[in-house]
């Protein structure tokens, strides 16, 4: 079975509409999630970031946002974790890995050896540069 770490961008393109094409990319990964043939994770962190940009950026409603996270929550072959490595994070940041809460995906992926998916190109290039797996969904 394929594990991925989602990271906060393609949670956002997923329930939203920015970018059709993403939205479509990232759907095959939930689809074979909810059919068990693959496992998302997603860490606390990228839960925080997650509540920030859709009741900011996109103005939603805080009780529609936390039922979407329960959502995501209950479909089958999506893990929740909450903690991750912060010394790892801090030999990451801000030299490595330039932002905070990417450094903290990219220690959970470092530790977990697990590849993230990320649409973030600059993100995917300080995870390539590190050796850590990524992947930008296709």
């Amino acid at each position: 079975m394929n594990r991925y770490i989602i990271d906060n961008n393609c949670l956002i393109s997923y329930v939203t509409d920015r970018n059709r094409k993403q939205q479509k990319d990232i759907a095959q990964y939930f689809e074979s999630a909810y059919h068990y043939d693959s496992e998302l994770i997603i860490i606390g962190n990228v839960i925080t970031e997650f509540v920030y940009v859709l009741t900011n950026i996109y103005n939603i409603e805080d009780n529609q946002v936390k039922n979407m996270i329960a959502d995501l929550l209950k479909t089958p072959g999506i893990k929740h974790e909450m903690g991750y490595p912060s010394d790892r994070v801090l030999t990451l940041w801000p030299e490595k890995i330039t932002n905070y809460g990417d450094a903290v995906v990219a220690a959970y992926g470092q530790e977990s050896k697990l590849e993230i998916l990320t649409f973030d190109a600059r993100f995917s290039k300080e995870l390539t540069r590190v050796k850590i797996q990524n992947k930008i969904p296709r």
